[in-house]
């Protein structure tokens, strides 16, 4: 007899207390859409790494495997942040590291370009305007270089239209062998990315 009034209890409380929960075919539709969402970021995201994996030339081992993949882990999550940020090509934000770092995120030009993105310090005064970069020495942060970069390219994209123009400016004059390279990064890269 316990055990019914116990069980009686706890249906009506359910009853009461729960909330009615009415699933439209509308509401089965939006999940589906987050769904499709959430599964289309990580094939991105998936896509990104196997690249960056398959550019490693180099063996590693030990502690180099494991700083290496958790850099690629870094920078493919800040490619692709920066990339719905500013609304840019995820391959085209790839084929510029690869053409200006050949993705090393700690090297520096002969004209002090820093990082994965190559930025010139003259850049780091707009970065703590805008809340981007705060110290010069963050420019090495793998996300922070890389969403410094992609302002960058923004501002280059909206100012120097079309992407030729766009190029040039950001490598600073580079000219057409510069532009040329990105292109043939980012055909190879797309290439990659679609499977072909």
């Amino acid at each position: 007899m316990r055990l019914l009034i116990i069980a009686i209890t706890i249906l009506w409380a359910t009853e009461v207390f729960a909330p009615n929960v009415y699933y439209t075919e509308a509401c089965f539709d939006m999940m589906e859409e987050r769904i499709e969402t959430l599964r289309d970021i990580r094939v991105t995201k998936l896509k990104i790494d196997m690249y960056l994996q398959a550019k490693s030339t180099k063996k590693r081992t030990g502690f180099a495997k494991i700083a290496w993949d958790n850099a690629v882990m870094e920078i493919t999550d800040a490619i692709y942040s920066a990339s719905k940020k500013y609304d840019l090509d995820i391959a085209l934000i790839m084929a510029i590291i690869e053409t200006e770092s050949s993705w090393r995120p700690d090297v520096v030009s002969h004209k002090g370009a820093r990082g994965l993105m190559q930025i010139m310090p003259v850049w780091d005064t707009v970065f703590r305007e805008n809340g981007i970069i705060e110290k010069a020495k963050m420019i090495f942060d793998i996300e922070k270089n890389i969403m410094a970069g992609c302002f960058i390219l923004r501002h280059y994209t909206v100012t120097f239209p079309p992407l030729g123009n766009t190029l040039d400016a950001y490598s600073g004059g580079g000219g057409e062998t510069y532009v040329a390279k990105v292109r043939a990064a980012k055909e190879r890269i797309e290439t990659f990315m679609n499977g072909e």
